[in-house]
Parts: structure tokens; C-alpha cells; sequence
């Protein structure tokens, strides 16, 4: 080359072939904006078109295994000619596809319909080339697969081959999400179930002791209970225990149990077994959660067994009737959690009845009560043989 002032000068320039950079950083692009603020369904049919579109593809798809059908798939997204076409089961017997799970990725540049001549929809289709990437996930292995499709043969083996690697990561990466979230969401429909169903009552409570969840309640509703401290519907002498048990599970991280009665809105009390057991999140106690059985009725037997026991041992000696009758008033007593009570005689040959054994009744029940004459209404009420129940304020005292 010559200048201006007539000195000669070399020039060296070099060129490259960009095209396949700038393929690659528009393949990025494609998976960047372009899938980037869709998920499930829409995140697929998105990341097909852009994957056919990238590598001038006729046909492109993403299909996901399906349990307990092996060597099936249905697909995900399916695009023809740049049109979304209705996603298909597809048996994946005598199909190139069926290697990809084999060999991870893998390519026909041509030949397709001649290698595989059983591929009956792919002859339909008129493909002559192909080329697939298994979807894979470590934790949950084979996924599915993705795949273009070519009506003339793969001039660029190697490009489509890196572009499906580019995409297929991302693909899997949306796969495994979505099948984490619909098996939490399968774990959680079970949890619901079995609560629901439990006889037991279940809660679930934090740090704070607030419940954070309830399968139901004894009483109210359970927005009602949620969000309030467990010890606002247990006894004074309950909570001391019930928190002891708590911090323990919350330290040690292991099962306990513990019993507590409960006082309904009626003035019944109900007995509970408690078993409290510790839910971890990366190996760190979170929350406790609470399984509570009813025992009342096991408590009453035991109860009654004991009392049965208590009076054979007290009557098998030598005692008198109004002891022997003290006795069998404590077990009743007792037994039905009643706070005061007597027993009366009724004499045969008087007609009459008489207050023989009592317990803390007022002096006014005493003075009023202790003796019933042979023509009063409570005479011919016990020879009836009809039990009678009547409030104290009722009585005709």
C-alpha cells in the first residue's frame, strides 16, 4: 500500500466466522428473556419455539417420562413449523428417541425414516434428521427428553448438538421444579387426608408455642385456635409439664410424651395422651408437631378397676355395714368425679328411708333429707325402681 507521501506500508488483517458465536449468544438470549418470566405449561411451549427457531428447526419438543409406563413419554411442548401443536403419548420402542435414554444425547443427520422404519410417525412427518438430550436431574434421574427434528439432513452436528445441551439444561431444571412441587403437593393432599381422618387431635407449634396448624378442635372453631398460644386451652396445672415437654423436644430434637386433662366449655373433663415430636429443616428443630388421643375412657376403666380392687380388699375383711357403705360411697364418688354424695337404706318392714353414709352435703340437705316417711314422694319413687335426677336447687328442701 502506498501513502501520501509515497512510503509503502503492509496491512495484515484477520478474519474468523462469528456466526456460530453470535448463534450461541443468541441461543442465551433466547433462554434469558425469552423463557425467563414463564413457568409450567406456557415455560415449555416458550422454550420449544425458541430452541426450533434458534436452529432452524422444523420440529422441536420436550416430552417427560411417565411412572409406571417405561420407555413412554408425553410431551410437553410440541411445535411444528412454528405452530403449537397438542401434546401426545408417545411409545418410544423402535424411535431414535429411545436411544437418547441410553446414550444421554444423540444424532441422525440423515437417514432417519431408513435406520428407523417403524418410527411410523416420524415417516409421516417426513423427517430425514434428528437429534435429542435426554433430560436428567440428580436427584430424580431421567426426566424426559428434547428433540428437534429436520425434513433435510443436519448440516451443523456439532452446533445443534451444544445448543440442545445449552437449552436441555434449562428444560431439566424447570422439570425437576415442577416435579418437586407436585410432589409436595401429593405429600401435603396425603398429610390433609390423614389428619382430617385422625381420631387423634393434631397440632403443630413453634418456637413461641403458637399453634400453627389444627386438624380440628374440641370446642370453637379452628380459626379461632390458630395463631394462639397452646397454653390459653389447658389448665394452670397443666402448662408446666406440657412446657417442660416442649423444651426438651426442642433441645434434644427427640420424641417425648406427656399426659393432660382438658376442661371443656360444659365442665367436662377429658384426659389426653400427648406424643410431641420434632419437625427438622437443615438439621435444626423448627417446629413440633402434637398428636393428642383421647384416654378419658381407658382412664375411667383403669379407674374402675382399681376401685373394684380397692373394695374387694375393703369388704373381704371383717367390717361393719356403715364402713362397708362408706367405702362403696368413696368408689362412686370417685368413679363419677361427684364432690359429695350418701347413701340410703330403705327398711322393708318401716317402709321408711334413711340416710345412712354421706359426704360433704350441706347441713341444710342433712337437716332436710336424712329420713323419708313410709308415704313420701321419694319412697314410692324408689319402689318404682326409676332413677332420679334432679339439680339441688330443685330439691323440696
Amino acid at each position: 500500500m502506498e501513502t501520501n507521501n509515497n512510503v509503502n506500508q503492509d496491512i495484515i488483517a484477520a478474519l474468523s466466522n462469528i456466526s456460530e458465536r453470535k448463534l450461541y449468544e443468541e441461543a442465551l438470549t433466547n433462554i434469558a428473556e425469552g423463557v425467563s418470566a414463564t413457568v409450567g405449561d406456557k415455560f415449555f411451549i416458550s422454550l420449544a419455539e425458541h430452541l426450533a427457531r434458534v436452529l432452524s428447526a422444523n420440529y422441536a419438543y420436550i416430552a417427560t417420562t411417565i411412572k409406571d409406563k417405561p420407555n413412554h413419554v408425553k410431551t410437553l411442548s410440541l411445535i411444528a413449523d412454528g405452530n403449537i401443536i397438542e401434546n401426545i403419548e408417545v411409545n418410544l420402542d423402535d424411535t431414535p428417541c429411545e436411544t437418547i435414554l441410553e446414550k444421554n444425547i444423540c444424532t441422525y443427520p440423515s437417514g432417519v425414516q431408513k435406520k428407523f422404519p417403524k418410527a411410523l410417525m416420524m415417516a409421516k412427518m417426513h423427517v430425514e434428521g434428528y437429534a435429542g438430550k435426554l433430560l436428567y436431574s440428580s436427584s430424580q434421574g431421567n426426566l424426559g427428553l428434547m428433540a428437534v427434528m429436520y425434513r433435510k439432513p443436519i448440516q451443523n452436528v456439532a452446533m445443534v448438538e451444544s445448543m440442545l445441551r445449552i437449552f436441555a439444561s434449562r428444560a431439566a431444571a424447570e422439570l425437576e421444579r415442577e416435579l418437586s412441587e407436585e410432589a409436595r403437593r401429593e405429600s401435603e393432599g396425603k398429610w390433609r387426608i390423614i389428619t382430617e381422618n385422625s381420631p387423634d387431635i393434631i397440632l403443630v407449634i413453634d418456637h413461641d408455642y403458637k399453634i400453627l396448624f389444627l386438624n380440628r378442635t374440641i370446642s370453637g372453631t379452628k380459626e379461632s385456635v390458630i395463631g394462639n398460644s397452646i397454653f390459653e386451652f389447658v389448665s394452670e396445672k397443666s402448662r408446666k409439664v406440657m412446657k417442660e415437654c416442649f423444651d426438651r423436644v426442642f433441645k434434644t430434637g427427640k420424641p417425648d410424651e406427656y399426659e393432660t386433662d382438658y376442661l371443656t366449655t360444659d365442665g367436662k373433663i377429658i384426659s389426653f395422651n400427648a406424643r410431641v415430636g420434632p419437625i427438622t429443616h437443615s438439621g435444626k428443630v423448627e417446629t413440633l408437631i402434637i398428636s393428642s388421643t383421647d384416654i378419658s375412657e381407658r382412664k375411667q376403666m383403669l379407674n374402675m378397676l382399681h376401685i373394684q380392687r380397692d373394695i374387694s380388699i375393703a369388704l373381704s375383711g371383717s367390717i361393719e355395714q356403715k364402713e362397708a357403705l362408706s367405702i362403696i360411697l368413696d368408689a362412686a364418688m370417685s368413679f363419677d368425679g361427684m364432690d359429695c354424695g350418701g347413701i340410703y337404706l330403705y327398711d322393708s318392714s318401716s317402709e321408711m328411708l334413711d340416710l345412712i353414709v354421706s359426704k360433704d352435703l350441706s347441713d341444710n340437705f342433712l337437716n332436710n333429707a336424712s329420713h323419708y316417711e313410709n308415704n313420701s314422694d321419694n319412697i314410692r319413687l324408689i319402689l318404682a325402681g326409676n332413677p332420679m335426677y334432679i339439680e339441688y336447687k330443685d330439691l323440696p328442701i
